[in-house]
């Protein structure tokens, strides 16, 4: 895993790998309480953050933090790239098990497990890039999607509870991860769960575009970053390359996905998975202590990452902070003091809704760096 691996075929001169020079990951673990920003193509690892421990709930906010919530206590730490302990800490209602960023680091999602827009603990939480919805994945096997500004204006006071644009109810068991593609109200949303399934859907119509049966229970997803292929990680420690662009026929009349590569390496289950910028390499993050980057082209493994004496939890990979080390030195304001907005879901057409206690988190930075 550790020797340089050669160039992909149709890339003798390694340029796609020479694109991702200035590509960092940032891992965390559930069990080390520390977090690693390394380089994407020799695990080398620049800066470690204490303490950091993460069940698989991180988020990068804009360019200058990320923000972890802890996994025995309700309460949110953020970092800024450059200092080693937390900017912040900020106290929640609960303890989070989904947190997620909108792309332009304006607002931020938590849900916990008595979040009221489901029935059991949220499991995943995804924006659109366009941050117009956002998408919640729960134990109770529902997906659901809900306007942004309908949760804003509530919290203002300004409407009533909002509703969830669609419900999502085609899986049998838990949801484990979502993730959103490119285009806005239009993009396609894809779902994994525990019934090893992974469903692709159309945010605007709600309909089911396509359908994959994997081996295991999916635990991790990524995509592509021009949507043409679609990561999905299992329970068994494979991870699954399924192609988007061309979906076949099939008996039940939703298209199925076909399964384009296979990659094995890991022991233990999957339980993140993140692209490169130019979508030229995977990494993966295991129960079995490690994170792996591949190269998508091969299916071959070209680093181990082993910095974590835990279970990895949670990778995110990123173009390099600009204040990163021998950057310019850039006071970050603090993002928020406690949370700057909490908004309660009600849906107006069922009843599971209910109580003051039961809150969603929706941190908003620009208020409070005005």
């Amino acid at each position: 895993d550790q020797a340089a691996a050669p160039a992909p075929q149709g890339d003798p001169l390694g340029m796609a790998g020479a694109s991702c020079m200035q590509e960092m990951v940032l891992s965390v673990s559930s069990e080390d309480d520390s977090a690693h920003l390394w380089e994407l193509r020799t695990a080398t690892t620049l800066v470690s953050y204490r303490p950091a421990a993460s069940d698989g709930a991180l988020a990068t906010v804009g360019q200058d933090l990320f923000a972890v919530p802890q996994p025995a206590k309700a309460s949110l730490h953020v970092f800024g790239w450059r200092k080693d302990q937390p900017h912040a800490r900020c106290a929640l209602p609960e303890k989070l098990t989904a947190l997620a960023a909108s792309a332009d680091g304006a607002f931020m999602l938590g849900g916990g497990a008595t979040w009221e827009a489901h029935y059991r603990a949220v499991t995943s939480l995804a924006f659109t890039d366009d941050g117009t919805h956002a998408l919640s994945g729960s134990e109770d096997s529902l997906l659901r999607a809900w306007p942004l500004a309908q949760i804003l204006d509530y919290a203002s006071g300004q409407q009533a509870p909002p509703t969830a644009s669609h419900t999502w109810n085609l899986h049998t068991l838990p949801v484990t991860a979502v993730v959103v593609g490119a285009g806005g109200c239009g993009a396609r949303v894809c779902s994994a769960s525990m019934d090893r399934t992974v469903r692709v859907w159309h945010i605007t119509t709600g309909a089911c575009l396509a359908v994959a049966q994997v081996p295991s229970p999916v635990t991790a997803l990524a995509l592509h970053p021009c949507d043409e292929t679609l990561f999905a990680g299992g329970s068994d420690g494979d991870i699954y390359a399924m192609d988007l662009v061309a979906p076949v026929p099939s008996n039940t009349g939703t298209p199925s996905l076909v399964r384009a590569q296979h990659f094995h390496g890991h022991t233990g289950a999957i339980s993140s998975l993140t692209t490169s910028f130019d979508g030229s390499m995977l990494v993966s993050a295991s129960r079995d202590g490690t994170a792996k980057v591949w190269d998508c082209a091969s299916g071959q493994a070209l680093k181990t990452f082993t910095g974590h004496r835990g279970p990895v939890s949670c990778v995110r990979a990123m173009l390099r902070p600009p204040n990163l080390l021998d950057g310019p030195h850039i006071k970050v304001k603090t993002p928020f003091s406690l949370l700057a907005r909490r908004c309660e879901l009600e849906d107006a057409t069922s009843a599971h809704f209910a109580g003051p206690s039961r809150t969603l988190p929706v941190l908003t930075l620009s208020a409070c760096n005005a």
